[in-house]
């Protein structure tokens, strides 16, 4: 697949670049979850420019150090002494090297050098405190794992806090991004397919590269290509959880299969799974970035009614679809799965539909908010008092509210606008509301 989009983040280390060709050195932190593009991203902006990449592993020192060497100097030059075996002297050997010379040090999966010594993070920031001023390099610092990048670079305990002049936080493929690769697709792709390409892979670059660079474009052929043997889909929820949890995942499995599979309260899933309070594990899971807490928009920050969901796509698929029938893949059944997808993906596919068009209308910067609204009121069944949509104007003065179908045949218009009546008295009192249906049929189309 190409390289599309992330041009504000190629514009960001661009500046970094330029600004360290005249001094001071500049040090960018690139996070975001695994897959997402980061070390795609940092070579696109490494094209035609001096630079080293260090792969940081889980090595001895003097292991590590031995293979970035072998990588600085077929990247640099002859510049490294024979015999060097500490990570702290090759550092300040670059440093040294970039008093007269301009090029940028990537270190990728930078976290990792926790597990090899955990006190070269003083040993950087000492080493980069005492040159930066002097040198010109532009040092690149990259890692997957949300929860300990945060801690080094945020947390004001640690060596590196303060130090980054420029971070970025790379995110998933936006809708809008989807709508236009799909649109240069060789094949027709319909807007069910662009929904099923959104709610499998979340908008994760390398799951998108992975179906587009292997012709896979149709929302059957999605379903048998994530599900088959040997997909790299398989294990990918594992190894997420135990880049930031480590051992001892599975409550917090058992929390992300009951949110997969539509739980939203947490004393419900406490007493789904036999494990309570959750909200230890809420509060990691949600610092960890795999779930999020959700208010009705517009709701004072202490309300009572909250709801919590899986906020990564991919992840949802795979809690619901992947984790608990692996068996099934194991012993050349695959197609069984497919079929449980295909019979229960409208439904699961409702709540992904929702949340592609508050992306979409985020992405339009009309808004200052988007999200949902909802009042369980006594005596009220399931959603009676839910509205899918509502996107607050930059005015806030006004607002565009709308409910979401897969088919404008199921939209009742007047329970609708009852409901709009509803928040016309409480949350919207005052505001200019426009209204709409969405569906499919409008997934690539402008939104007011």
């Amino acid at each position: 697949m190409h390289f599309i989009g992330r041009k504000q983040e190629l514009e960001a280390l661009e500046t970094a670049f330029r600004g360290a060709a005249h001094g001071p050195s500049r040090m960018t932190v690139v996070t975001g979850r695994r897959r997402v593009g980061k070390t795609t991203l940092i070579r696109e902006s490494l094209k035609n420019k001096p630079s080293v990449t260090w792969f940081m592993t889980a090595a001895t020192e003097k292991d590590l150090v031995a293979r970035l060497t072998q990588a600085t100097v077929a990247a640099l030059g002859p510049i490294v002494p024979e015999g060097l075996t500490s990570f702290a002297g090759l550092f300040e050997v670059l440093m040294l090297h970039a008093r007269h010379h301009h090029f940028s040090l990537v270190m990728d999966e930078f976290q990792n050098l926790a597990k090899v010594n955990a006190g070269l993070f003083a040993r950087i920031q000492d080493i980069w405190d005492s040159n930066k001023d002097q040198t010109h390099m532009h040092l690149i610092l990259s890692g997957s794992s949300y929860s300990m990048m945060k801690k080094i670079f945020e947390d004001d305990r640690e060596p590196l806090f303060g130090r980054a002049t420029t971070k970025i936080h790379l995110r998933p493929f936006a809708a809008d991004e989807l709508i236009s690769l799909v649109e240069q697709a060789p094949v027709r792709v319909t807007n069910d397919d662009l929904l099923a390409l959104y709610c499998i892979t979340g908008g994760v670059a390398l799951y998108v590269a992975d179906f587009v660079d292997n012709g896979i474009y149709h929302k059957e052929q999605m379903f048998e290509w994530t599900v088959r043997p040997g997909s790299l889909f398989l294990s990918e929820g594992y190894d997420l959880l135990r880049l930031e949890v480590g051992a001892g995942q599975s409550t917090y499995i058992s929390i992300l299969r009951a949110l997969a599979h539509g739980q939203t309260q947490a004393p419900r899933i406490a007493d789904l799974i036999g494990v309570g309070p959750l909200n230890s594990y809420l509060e990691r899971l949600e610092l960890y970035g795999f779930i999020e807490k959700m208010r009705p928009i517009l709701a004072k920050p202490n309300t009572r009614s909250v709801r919590w969901q899986i906020c990564d796509p991919f992840l949802r698929f795979w809690f619901r679809y992947i984790e608990g029938n692996q068996g099934l893949i194991d012993n050349g059944m695959s197609s069984v799965l497919e079929h449980d997808i295909a019979e229960s993906y409208e439904t699961f596919s409702g709540p992904m539909l929702e949340q592609f068009f508050r992306q979409k209308l985020m992405r339009t910067r009309k808004y200052t908010a988007v999200g949902s609204w909802w009042k369980q009121e006594r005596g009220a069944q399931g959603n009676q008092n839910a509205v899918d949509i509502i996107a607050v104007g930059r005015d806030r003065k006004s607002a565009f509210v709308a409910e979401v179908k897969r088919q404008k045949k199921s939209f009742r218009e007047g329970v609708f606008l009852d409901k709009v009546e509803n928040l016309k008295k409480s949350v919207l009192a005052g505001y200019k509301i426009q209204t709409a249906c969405l569906t499919l049929d409008d997934l690539r189309s402008p939104i007011p």
